[in-house]
Order: C-alpha cells, then structure tokens, then sequence
C-alpha cells in the first residue's frame, strides 16, 4: 500500500470535524502496462463504492478493540469480518476521497491459494453472519452488469479480467467444497450441522398431528418424571437437548 502524502491530514481534519468511528479510503490499482495488472485495475473500478465490499482502513482504536482487534484465525478473510462487526454495532462508515495505492503483481499460484484459502473460512463466516453479502455471487454480478458500459469499452482487459475471476471461482469453490466435506466428517452429532437444525423445527413440528404428538409426549415425560427422583438427571431425545430443556422448564 502506498499512502498520499496529504492522506494523514485529510483523516485528522476529517476526525476533527465529525469524529467518525470508521474511515473507508478507496483502493486503486497503480498504473501498469502489465495486462493482468490493468484486469484487476478496471476490477477495482468497478467495485469501487459498493456498500457490500469496501471495509474501512481506519478505525477507532478503543472500538476496534472493544471489537476483538485483529484475528490472524480469520485472514484471509479478516476484512469481512470487521465490516459485518462494525455494521452489527451500528457504525457508520465516513469516507475520504483520496485513495490508497496498491501495487500488486498478479501471481497465478498466490491467486489461487489465496482465494482457495479464503473459501474455507467461508462456512464459519457464514454460520457467524448468515445474511452476509460478501459471499454473495449475486451481488457480484449486478456490479459488473452495471458497469457493462466501461467493459465493453476495454474488451481486451474485460476479457483478461473474466479469466481472472474464471480462476477465482473454481479456487474458491473448490476450496468451500473441501471446507464442508471436511467439517461434516468432523462432526459426529448430525443435529448439530447448521443445514439439520434449520429444517429441525419445520420438520418437527410442521402439521398439528405433529405438535400435539410433541405435546403429549413432553406431557408423559413430565409426569413420569414427577415420580422419582428429581435431582437426577437425564438427557432424554438424540442430542440436541430441546426436550431435556422444555422438562426442566
């Protein structure tokens, strides 16, 4: 990252003025002939001041904090996390115009592990925040449908920049395929996999047969139970414990 010279006091004059908790400083890519270079540049156009993608570069260091501070668990995937926790406490993003310049060499083997790496965290991402947009390829999409005017008009670097994301994704998926396999085999407790126990109570009890059955039976339970001893205890159903809790209730 390279840093304007007059970006240090734009932050101060902006802090001075509306105390923002969160500052978002637009990303561009530094001037190459490089072609794979000018892909990911006219890439970073494109989702330049997307509400979904940019996170802010600076933050309050108290509320940084307060918000767990910097996780190497979650890179490759740390600015994803800080988005969602600062809009989760409601901060606002202030903004800067003057952007911070990258320079990046596009390598083929570094693309594809990091993007690989990237979507194995996916899945706890999403168990944390699953109405995240970031993972969404939809939104994606609508970004570069509504910049077709300028792909069209750089056909060459669209064309090298659709070979990028080509690979991108096939890295991405491959790595989220892997990243389920492995963490169902991990998991012995079917019940406790985030699929199972969204359709567990639909399931359960989804006709009126369905919850009087539960209703009688947690009924039975309760008054069997009364008869013996009741500092003992029992874990009654396969695991999940609803109806053990609704006993003790």
């Amino acid at each position: 990252m390279e840093f304007p010279r007059n970006l240090i006091g734009q932050l101060i004059t902006k802090a001075s003025k509306t105390n923002p908790r969160a500052i978002i400083t637009p990303l561009r890519q530094a001037k190459a002939s490089n072609f794979w270079n000018l892909s990911r540049a006219l890439e970073m156009d494109l989702m330049a001041r997307n509400p979904h993608l940019e996170t802010p570069v600076f933050v309050d260091k108290n509320l940084f904090l307060d918000l767990g501070g910097f996780d190497e668990s979650l890179d490759p995937i740390d600015d994803w996390y800080l988005h969602m926790l600062l809009r989760e406490a409601g901060v606002t993003f202030a903004r800067i115009i003057t952007p911070i310049t990258l320079r990046e060499r596009i390598n083929f083997r570094e693309l594809i592990r990091r993007k690989y790496e990237r979507s194995r965290k996916i899945p706890s991402f999403l168990d944390r925040f699953p109405n995240a947009p970031q993972p969404k390829l939809s939104n994606k999409l609508k970004i570069l449908w509504q910049g077709r005017k300028k792909l069209l008009s750089k056909p060459l670097v669209s064309i090298g920049l659709l070979v990028l994301k080509t690979i991108e994704f096939f890295a991405f998926w491959w790595g989220m395929h892997l990243s389920v396999i492995n963490q169902k085999k991990r998991i012995k407790n079917i019940y406790s996999l985030p699929e199972v126990a969204a359709n567990y109570e639909k399931r359960r009890l989804g006709t009126n047969y369905q919850r009087y059955k539960h209703y009688s039976e947690i009924a039975s339970l309760s008054a069997y139970l009364n008869t013996r001893n009741k500092n003992k205890i029992l874990e009654v159903g396969c695991g999940t414990g609803r109806i053990t809790s609704e006993l003790i209730e």
